[in-house]
């Protein structure tokens, strides 16, 4: 699906992620020196962020909100829409966008949405929020994107303990002088290369679905741990990815060699250079940024541009900017727009005491 949507501006975006910094060279006497090194230097993440006990998505996307607020001078009463786009709520029912309405003083006339989506979630978000305000009567809409996913990581499972951490976000978008052009993909066939099989209607948990045993490569997990197929989420990215930012590039009238910024979803280095190989890229236009962080899911595109933000401005590249987003469902979503008046600030670190 492509489709350019007219009228729009992204005001701002944070992002909040946890005190807690999880070393992952210290995990040497557990996997192996040799072997943490060699998944260290394939994904380029060396730390990633954990959650405290009890700490939610929602508690990290409610503080980013407020800092949006207090520095966009936005009453709280001001936003009629709200999209919570998390892999991670607070409850199986009810939506935690009904409970974030409440817990940040929003009028009750206002929208609220769940949306369950993970890699390509932000860019789902602003899609989502950008229909709202364009056809949906909404003026201003919080879109809230993030996950506390490490709780559903097996301690024993190092392909995923070495790779995923936590963070939350908030933006705001409202109507504006500016077009947001977007490409979406589904193919819902490889629902299974990235899955937590059990807790949900289909299997609900029971004596059996919280036992770990050893799976593929000496990993272990139990089917209320999140798995990935790494193989088959690595081919469907590096195959629609590229496709998915050409399409949305075409589709906004720009070449891609004019394209200042490509801010991908942020996996690990391996994925986002053989994309940024693919599509003829230099390094500078596709910059990374898990590193210290670990991939954050659909939190990673706007965790990124807040990190980097003040690099992006001083080299002039926020004019022509492609977002992209791909892996779980299987999914893709890309968009190319403008941040060039967008107020982005530096990420909170969030103390839960």
């Amino acid at each position: 699906m492509k489709v350019t949507i007219e009228g729009l501006k992204i005001d701002g975006i944070t992002t909040c992620i946890p005190e807690n910094i999880k070393d992952l060279r210290t995990l040497g006497e557990e996997y192996g020196q040799h072997e943490v090194d060699r998944i260290i230097k394939s994904t380029g993440i060396e730390k990633i962020r954990v959650a405290d006990k009890g700490t939610c998505a929602s508690d990290l996307c409610a503080e980013a909100a407020r800092k949006l607020f207090n520095n966009l001078n936005i009453d709280p009463k001001e936003i009629d829409g709200i999209v919570f786009v998390t892999e991670t709520p607070d409850y199986i029912i009810p939506a935690s966008s009904v409970i974030l309405q409440n817990r940040l003083g929003l009028s009750t006339a206002c929208v609220a949405f769940d949306v369950n989506y993970g890699c390509s979630g932000y860019v789902y978000g602003v899609y989502l929020s950008s229909m709202l305000v364009s056809i949906g009567g909404c003026r201003k809409v919080l879109l809230l994107v993030g996950d506390v996913i490490t709780p559903f990581v097996n301690k024993q499972d190092r392909s995923l303990r070495m790779i995923l951490g936590d963070a939350g976000s908030a933006s705001i978008v409202t109507k504006g002088n500016d077009k947001f052009s977007f490409h979406i993909f589904t193919d819902g066939s490889g629902y299974q290369a990235l899955i937590v099989p059990a807790g949900g209607a289909r299997i609900p948990r029971n004596s059996s679905t919280c036992i770990a045993t050893e799976r593929e490569n000496g990993n272990i997990r139990s089917d209320e741990d999140i798995f990935m197929n790494g193989l088959d989420v690595f081919n469907f990215a590096i195959n629609e990815a590229p496709k998915s930012i050409l399409a949305a590039v075409e589709q906004h009238q720009w070449d891609i060699q004019d394209v200042q910024l490509f801010g991908l979803h942020q996996p690990n280095y391996l994925m986002i250079d053989f994309i940024r190989k693919k599509l003829k890229l230099t390094t500078d236009v596709v910059p990374v940024g898990m590193r210290y962080t670990g991939n954050t899911g659909p939190a990673s595109i706007p965790l990124l541009l807040t990190l980097q933000h003040e690099k992006f401005e001083a080299e002039d590249r926020l004019k022509k900017v492609v977002l992209s987003g791909f892996g779980i469902g299987l999914s893709c979503a890309s968009v190319a727009l403008t941040l060039e008046s967008t107020m982005i600030l530096d990420p909170i670190i969030y103390n839960k005491n």
